[in-house]
């Protein structure tokens, strides 16, 4: 920076209990840096469109000179103990946000947006820099350049190679830009779809990233059948689909044009083959009417959009008696008629009867729950389902209070087993884009909750940075939902190879700390195609 003379910065975040010794390695030039950023940096969090609507609104100054609130409010005007958050930025936050309203100001006036993004953005999402420089060249695709099944893969190889004088790593991002009409789907004009990073290369050395696409993954949901198809779900429309390689968010190295001749339904889950409908639908519906109203789209030039004031925050006389009559929930008050009410538990379930299964035998093993029918719980018929009863037969009641009582039980929180290692904050985990190191890192996590005797982890945490002032910044991975998906996911499945229980947090759209308690809560509002590509799908 030439106003502050500085030539080089080194982005570390939380340490953890050694990190500080990596990078005093990187600084001496014993190791080549080879992380990219897990969020966008951008130059004023004031302009972003996430910073006018979230925790407690304070940051807002009405038209009177007052700080704003969040707080829902009856019809006589006095305040509940709920507040309201709205998203409605929609899917415009983070890199999405600038690399869309860039690409669209370029493509009303050539050069604009390339000037508006450089005065807004610091670094960009994925961005990175390394002692050595790198040389990218298309080593492969599929063979066909149509798609024509929501199932069908996307392979694309990139040959990296070091073109510098030290050895290094370089990580290859991968973006989807999906055909957009105005007033139609919101779509980003950029989305990670995959990623991969190089073994550590010596100078003059080559390596071949390859990146293994879904065309499913591109899909965007039409929550309200924006485009007047009649239909409500994932969608890949028909046109030109750009799959480009990048080193960072902004910055194309190598693009393939991929074609669909006709729009593709995406009714299934290419994975479990379950139906995909809409869920938040009826009486279930997450919108407002003020949120709607107020929500921005690259059809009106993706302006922040305006704070929630209190006159939309005055609830109805049913919307408060729904919020008031809330309460706790435990399994003690289930009730006959309900749905899941258990009346009979399964005719196989005893205790204390002689087995040579143990412990060790079930670990990796899913037990699968039996199915509750009129109130009568049938045990699962399948062979690891039928080994865990007869193990949980085999304990007299004793022993499972012993269990439950006497066991260190589950530890709390992602970047620590409880007593063991302290390691670095989950945005730096995130930061190194490499998923060999991070199954490292699940593999200690779950071997050191075996050796302490922990059966359960409150942890990984894998909710979204939707804005720099989240609550929980620290525990969770990134903006992104297919970088903290792949990372999650990797962590999760260590703990289950060990036969530890992972309670991943915080279910969906946990993003602020104001008010999350149970003598009020949050009430969170957005459209389910924000919910589903990028909260729940993290």
């Amino acid at each position: 920076d030439t106003e502050y003379g500085v030539d080089a910065i080194l982005w570390v975040g939380g340490l953890g209990d050694r990190g500080s010794l990596a990078a005093a390695r990187i600084v001496k030039g014993d190791v080549n840096p080879s992380g990219h950023t897990s969020d966008i940096w951008y130059s004023d969090f004031t302009k972003d469109p996430t910073f006018t609507n979230f925790s407690d609104m304070s940051q807002n100054i009405d038209a009177d000179g007052n700080r704003m609130n969040s707080w829902f409010y009856y019809g006589n005007g006095d305040a509940t103990v709920f507040s309201n958050v709205e998203f409605r930025e929609g899917i415009y936050y983070g890199y999405r946000y600038y690399e869309t309203k860039a690409a669209d100001m370029n493509a009303a006036n050539p050069g604009s947006g390339d000037a508006w993004y450089a005065e807004n953005v610091l670094y960009p999402f994925g961005f990175g820099l390394s002692y050595t420089s790198f040389d990218w060249q298309l080593a492969g695709i599929s063979a066909s350049k149509t798609i024509a099944q929501p199932n069908q893969t996307i392979t694309i190889k990139v040959q990296v190679e070091n073109t510098g004088a030290v050895a290094g790593k370089d990580v290859v991002e991968i973006y989807a830009s999906t055909p957009y009409t105005t007033g139609g789907i919101e779509k980003a004009s950029a989305v990670l779809v995959g990623y991969g990073k190089t073994k550590l290369l010596q100078p003059g050395e080559k390596d071949i990233v390859t990146v293994q696409v879904v065309a499913q993954d591109m899909a965007s949901f039409d929550w309200n059948d924006a485009n007047g198809n009649g239909f409500a779900g994932y969608e890949l429309e028909k046109g030109d689909y750009v799959i480009s390689a990048r080193s960072d968010s902004h910055t194309v190295m190598l693009a393939e044009t991929f074609t669909i001749a006709e729009d593709i339904l995406c009714t299934t889950d290419y994975v479990t083959g379950n139906e995909i409908v809409p869920a938040f639908v009826d009486d279930f519906d997450t919108t407002r009417e003020d949120l709607l109203d107020n929500m921005i789209s690259r059809a009106n030039g993706l302006e922040q959009p305006v704070a929630q004031t209190p006159e939309e925050r005055v609830l109805s006389d049913v919307e408060a008696a729904i919020l008031d009559s809330q309460e706790t929930y435990y399994p003690y008050m289930d009730e006959e008629g309900q749905p899941w009410y258990v009346s009979e538990v399964p005719s196989n379930w005893t205790q204390d009867v002689a087995t040579t299964i143990t412990e060790a035998d079930l670990a990796g093993k899913v037990y699968a729950e039996p199915e509750v029918m009129d109130g009568i719980a049938l045990a699962a018929t399948d062979d690891v389902s039928q080994m865990w009863d007869e193990y949980m037969n085999s304990l007299s009641w004793d022993k499972l209070v012993s269990i439950v009582g006497n066991s260190p039980g589950a530890t709390e929180g992602p970047v620590q087993i409880r007593g063991g290692t302290c390691w670095q904050s989950a945005p730096i985990t995130a930061a190194t884009w490499n998923q060999d190191l991070v199954r490292e890192q699940g593999m200690s996590y779950a071997n050191f909750a075996l050796l302490n005797g922990n059966f359960g982890w409150n942890g990984i945490a894998c909710n979204i940075h939707r804005s720099p002032f989240n609550g929980r910044t620290f525990e969770y991975y990134s903006e992104d939902p297919v970088l903290t998906a792949t990372n999650s996911a990797i962590i999760v499945e260590c703990a289950i190879t060990k036969g530890v229980i992972n309670y991943a947090k915080h279910f969906f759209a946990n993003v602020q700390e104001h008010n999350r308690a149970d003598y009020g809560g949050v009430c969170t509002f957005a459209t389910e195609q924000v919910f589903r590509e990028i909260y729940m799908k993290a």
